[in-house]
């Protein structure tokens, strides 16, 4: 806080840019670099040294302009020395100036998850409208609802949502916000105008924002589902418009213990997604082709999405990082997720003045994710078959 505090005080105009970069990691440590980056009045080289020195202060023109104890980057380097690292600077007087230190951290043990007593109730069968344009979302809600018993009929697109809502009557509606011809909130506002006790509705999405939040509030809707789907948050809104429902069994979950695949590197695949989708269906054809459905969107998402970047199609970019990031969340991929949602509220000069390193990022981080996917998958591949 004390490096970017002392940026924006010396950096007039220009920018003060924050980066934290993985270096390296095994499977007990990882190291971090830490930059903090201005485009201000810069630090003579013969200060550069001395400025970690208590109350040591640069004097300038203006005394009153830059006020300070002198002790702030002097107790910012204790502290990264007590962490393992070294603070240094480098600054050219006119141009700015960098600060920046790497550390070594232990990672964190997984914790333990405890039986949850008040977890959410399964309920007897439910007619449930499912909407979604994305066919592996679709495809992953509608397997869930289904293992809990519900009859779910699928929409693959706003106005086929609307259809299926103008010919059969649901006990609960669940629809995608990001859908490309008609959005879930315009679905359901559509819907709700013309039913006088229309279904208990809930939006879909990846969007956590709290601008989308607040629409969707306003929305009259019964609630909003967050990606990843898990199998509590579905059970959790189905039984938040039916309190006073007697729950039924939970349904049997076979024993996995002996079949489980060494868990792929956190910081590209989230370990519990096999878990989930084996919950979903137990059976190596579902298990390989869900994953190669989700590997397939990625693909298309990432020329769609990269080619919006470079031609600095904000809404485009908007649009696109949303989609992807569904995707990627549904299959684990919470790396390649988070880079989306970066770019799912990008600035316009942000996006203009940074369009290759962020196509170069993104591009990076899903090859990571693909990878990962691929090895995620590979066990689940039939055997081959022999030549005709």
């Amino acid at each position: 806080m004390n490096l970017a505090g002392n940026a924006v005080k010396f950096t007039h105009t220009g920018t003060v840019t924050i980066q934290i970069n993985l270096k390296a990691a095994n499977e007990r440590t990882y190291s971090l670099s830490f930059v903090v980056t201005d485009t201000g009045i810069g630090i003579p080289l013969e200060h550069q040294e001395k400025l970690f020195e208590p109350f040591y202060r640069i004097e300038t023109g203006d005394r009153r302009q830059y006020r300070g104890t002198g002790l702030g980057t002097t107790i910012a380097r204790e502290h990264v020395r007590r962490m393992g690292g070294e603070l240094l600077v480098s600054s050219t007087p006119g141009e700015g100036s960098t600060f920046w230190f790497e550390i070594e951290l232990p990672i964190a043990s997984l914790p333990v998850v405890p039986v949850d007593n008040q977890a959410p109730p399964i309920l007897a069968p439910k007619r449930i409208l499912v909407a979604d344009d994305n066919a592996l979302n679709l495809e992953l809600l509608q397997q869930m609802l289904a293992r809990d018993g519900h009859l779910v009929t699928a929409a693959h697109n706003g106005n086929d949502a609307l259809s299926q809502l103008a010919l059969e009557d649901f006990d609960v509606v669940m629809l995608d916000f990001n859908m490309d011809d008609l959005d879930g909130l315009s679905v359901f506002q559509t819907y709700a105008m013309g039913r006088l006790h229309p279904a208990p509705t809930f939006f879909v999405t990846a969007d956590t924002s709290s601008s989308t939040a607040a629409k969707l509030s306003k929305a009259g809707a019964a609630g909003v589902v967050y990606k990843p789907l898990t199998f509590d948050k579905l059970r959790g809104a189905i039984a938040s418009v039916f309190p006073n429902e007697t729950p039924t069994a939970r349904p049997e979950v076979a024993d996995r213990d002996g079949a489980r695949l060494s868990v792929v590197p956190v910081e590209h695949i989230d370990p519990a997604i096999l878990d989930l989708l084996r919950e979903i269906k137990d059976q190596p054809e579902f298990l390989h082709k869900i994953i190669g459905d989700g590997i397939a969107d990625l693909r298309d998402l990432l020329s769609q999405l990269s080619d919006a970047i470079t031609h600095r199609d904000l809404h485009l970019v908007h649009h696109r990082a949303h989609a992807m990031r569904g995707v990627a969340l549904n299959i684990g991929a919470v790396r390649l997720g988070a880079q989306c949602e970066r770019l799912m509220d990008i600035p316009m000069d942000q996006l203009s003045a940074s369009s290759e390193r962020l196509n170069d990022d993104l591009v990076s981080t899903w090859k990571e994710a693909l990878q990962a996917l691929e090895e995620l998958r590979a066990p689940f591949a039939g055997p081959a078959q022999p030549p005709a």
